[in-house]
């Protein structure tokens, strides 16, 4: 690997040391105001930068929102003041801790769904669906869901699975919904795209379908960027859907511009003629697993023309589900007179045909160019996988003695003939053992993944590095190879095993760089004791930096820091196709949860939500830290701007009730709190404002007291920043190993 991964944890005696011997104050023009204590926890610098510290008492900018920073907001890092996005009213419904919420891209729009109905909701389902709209006075609420009959009166909840990113449009499936369109097929599950704005709906299961069983229903796997692009398949064991007669019972389906056809559609292997096809004897959409996203996510590129599927080989297996050894296509311009498949999972030429063991989709580029799947066949003449004791449905199972590599097909490599790759093939003695994939760059030049086997050479045995046997976060980056991050240890298998993508503790930047991930493993914070507890790290991979989010100081942790997934288990209703965004696309901010009390006015002893800043390397509450229950992670905005949690906890005057809410931390948001209106009657609690107790009220948008800033020391060229038992020096750059652990 380029450098050895380094794990940064905060260190208070730094922070004494700091106030003892003072520091330059920052300067800078306009309104100040003066604070008496440090506002946030700070790092010790990642690699030995430098430090300059503004002691406390010094003065700094106010922000422009100071007006609206009152109360609570008055503790928030980054300008941030709270606002209230649900509405004080709920007539009763409650709002679920865990979700699932969605923010639009600029934080003006927020999703979210109740137990119970209120306001103007068209149904009254267990579940309902609400979209709330930020103005220049309020949020207001208005109802998402389509006119659904009573539950009792056989009525159900609608299913949204998707939202484009303005929140301007969504795929929805409804159960038992009334016409909504004119050719709308009467009893029977369909998928629906929505036009919020206009609150009009068009059909997109647009042929009449037949329910083989009495839950069938059409099982949506991924929609283009513009969503006119639908990929679907027909459902699950016993209940499946059939839309063209003669097809097969499992099969995956496409919709582009109101227009239905069949995508499972492969090479035919019975004949030599390469341009033959026959449809799949049985298919399912990205790897078919039957989890909400498991799988399913990226499996169709983001302008609709690539189609990522899972089918049985035509060549007379006579399978009869999509994931019985079954293996992985790629359909591409699909209703042209260029549409073809390729099997990306095939073996390279001059490779005996292997044991057909299943090909498991992990991920794709978004362009669906680059595939990215597990198999325990060896596919490939340097590949380490090893097939024995596979399950009978083709999967690798490590206590039988099976062992899966992770490939790479790159659809337009070689001249649009593609390339399959294996790129953990650097383990002949142990293999490579892949446990599981987080997730690739929306280009598919890095994916991070789990395995087993010593894939860097670098990182074989001894400090932190790889350990045969042991889980290990490993990178690939095209040009670069396989790079060892850090050891994990079985218990962080929801890093990267949990099928279903939501729940998964890891998040990944747009262009790969940045991965954050909770891990219980103590090997990778070696100054900070983490008493078997998870804590939240981020990774750099430009920088090769491995740093502590959430370690406060030396320990021992007393509580687990997540990203807000762990033990969560999304409602029927859940099957929304995102992930929350615990981190801002250009890595500068990470938000996680933590019961643990890490900075002094968290004293609630319960979950509180905290950020923690790259540049700063400062910890900060999000939620207030004074809650009589938890405060959860909701989602935020790709920059980090705007953070959303929920609450039981009444922040602004408007919050009437204990009832769960959900607010917004906002950089230079908040509103004017109203006069006293004299009482707010029988039905609410008098709401009085919180005292500002500002025990750390610097910020990391400036450097206010108790805030680090950091310049850089750097090596001469040709050198690293190494940290040994808490000293930094400069050593040799490793030469490049471009290609080790599979080409590059």
């Amino acid at each position: 690997m380029r450098r050895h991964a380094k794990v940064i944890v905060a260190a208070s005696a730094l922070l004494l040391l700091t106030f003892a011997i003072g520091a330059i104050s920052a300067t800078a023009t306009g309104p100040v105001v003066s604070i008496d204590a440090p506002s946030s926890v700070s790092y010790a610098s990642a690699q030995g930068l430098d430090r300059t510290f503004t002691p406390a008492g010094a003065q700094y900018p106010a922000c422009p929102s100071e007006a609206t920073r009152t109360g609570a907001s008055a503790q928030l890092p980054d300008c941030r003041a709270y606002e209230m996005v649900s509405p004080p009213n709920k007539e009763g419904a409650e709002i679920p801790a865990a979700g699932p919420y969605r923010a639009s891209v600029d934080g003006g729009r927020f999703t979210f769904l109740t137990e119970g109905a209120f306001g103007d909701a068209k149904s009254n389902a267990t579940f309902n669906h609400f979209l709330a709209e930020r103005d220049q006075a309020s949020w207001g609420t208005r109802s998402l869901d389509p006119p659904l009959p009573p539950v009792d009166l056989g009525g159900a909840e609608a299913i949204f699975s998707m939202f484009d990113a303005n929140l301007n449009h969504s795929i929805l499936k409804s159960f038992d919904m009334p016409q909504l369109v004119a050719d709308d097929p009467p009893g029977v599950v369909d998928l629906y795209r929505q036009d919020v704005d206009a609150g009009t709906y068009s059909l997109i299961t647009t042929e009449p379908g037949q329910a083989l069983g009495p839950a069938a229903h059409p099982r949506f796997a991924w929609a283009s960027k513009d969503m006119d692009s639908v990929f679907f398949d027909s459902g699950t064991a016993g209940d499946r859907m059939i839309y063209f007669p003669g097809a097969p019972a499992y099969a995956a389906y496409y919709v582009r511009n109101g227009e239905m056809s069949l995508a499972s559609i492969i090479p035919d292997e019975s004949t030599v003629d390469p341009d033959d096809e026959v449809v799949a004897p049985a298919a399912s959409a990205g790897s078919g697993v039957s989890s909400a996203l498991g799988g399913r996510m990226r499996s169709v590129s983001e302008d609709g023309s690539r189609l990522i599927f899972t089918a049985a080989s035509s060549n007379g297996f006579g399978l009869t589900t999509p994931q019985a050894n079954a293996q992985l296509f790629v359909r591409s311009d699909h209703r042209t007179l260029g549409a073809r498949t390729v099997e990306a999972s095939a073996p390279e030429q001059g490779v005996s045909e292997p044991i057909r063991g299943a090909a498991w989709f992990q991920t794709a580029s978004t362009d669906a160019s680059k595939i990215f799947f597990t198999s325990c066949d060896r596919l490939t003449s340097d590949s380490t996988a090893d097939a024995a004791g596979a399950s009978a449905f083709g999967r690798c199972l490590p206590e039988d003695g099976s062992r899966a590599d992770l490939y790479l097909y790159d659809l337009d490599a070689k001249g649009g003939d593609g390339d399959l790759i294996d790129l953990t093939a650097a383990d002949p003695v142990n293999g490579a053992d892949v446990r599981g994939v987080l997730t690739a760059s929306e280009d598919g030049d890095r994916v991070y993944f789990v395995a087993t086997g010593l894939l860097d050479a670098d990182e074989i045995g001894g400090g932190e590095g790889a350990v045969a046997g042991e889980p290990s976060l490993y990178l690939w980056t095209k040009g670069q190879g396989v790079e060892h991050v850090a050891r994990l240890g079985f218990e962080d298998e929801r890093i990267w095993l949990d099928p279903i993508n939501l729940l998964k503790d890891s998040r990944v930047s747009a262009d790969g760089r940045y991965l954050a991930f909770a891990s219980h493993h103590r090997r990778l914070g070696p100054a900070f004791d983490n008493a078997g507890h998870s804590a939240v790290y981020l990774y750099d991979a430009v920088e090769d930096d491995l740093v502590c989010a959430s370690c406060a100081d030396g320990g021992p942790a007393s509580a687990d820091a997540t990203l807000g997934t762990q033990g969560v288990v999304p409602e029927p209703p859940s099957s929304s196709a995102f992930e929350k965004r615990n981190l801002a696309e250009d890595g500068s901010a990470v938000f996680f949860e933590t019961a643990e009390s890490i900075v002094p006015r968290d004293s609630n002893g319960k979950v509180d939500v905290y950020e923690f800043n790259t540049a700063t390397g400062a910890i900060d509450l999000i939620s207030s830290g004074r809650s009589a229950s938890g405060s959860h992670f909701a989602d935020a905005t790709p920059d980090g701007s705007n953070a959303f949690f929920t609450t039981r906890e009444r922040l602004v005057s408007t919050d009437l009730d204990g009832s769960v809410d959900i607010y917004a931390a906002r950089v230079g948001g908040g509103y004017p709190e109203p006069p006293p209106s004299g009482g707010c009657g029988e039905s609410c609690q008098e709401w009085i404002a919180p005292a500002p107790q500002v025990d750390r009220p610097g910020s990391a948008a400036f450097n206010g007291p108790g805030s680090i800033e950091r310049k850089p020391a750097r090596c001469s060229k040709g050198k690293r920043k190494v940290r040994h038992r808490g000293k930094v020096r400069c050593v040799r750059r490793h030469p490049s190993k471009a290609g080790k652990g599979g080409r590059s």
